[in-house]
């Protein structure tokens, strides 16, 4: 049934978010409002309060279909970092 948990055992570890990299996608009709080196923060829906902050490192100069047969059109944006 799995390994027994003794006291002072480490159980998780927990990466450091300075090498952090985000890779996500902003809309069309937003991609006007960001540029590289602007500021930057990621919230998580599974971490409620938690938010990582960052800088804009790349911003696609073409945009690409969201997904197959779908007309939204989204440019893909790096964000590096944590501080």
């Amino acid at each position: 049934m799995g390994d027994e948990v003794w006291s002072g055992s480490q159980i998780v570890t927990l990466p450091s978010t300075s090498q952090l990299q985000v890779f996500t996608h902003v809309n069309e009709v937003d991609v006007e409002r960001i540029a590289v080196g602007q500021d930057a923060v990621v919230r998580f829906v599974a971490l409620p309060g938690v938010e990582v902050r960052g800088r804009v490192q790349r911003l696609a100069t073409l945009g690409r279909q969201r997904e197959e047969g779908s007309s939204v059109i989204v440019f893909d944006r790096g964000f590096d970092g944590a501080r």
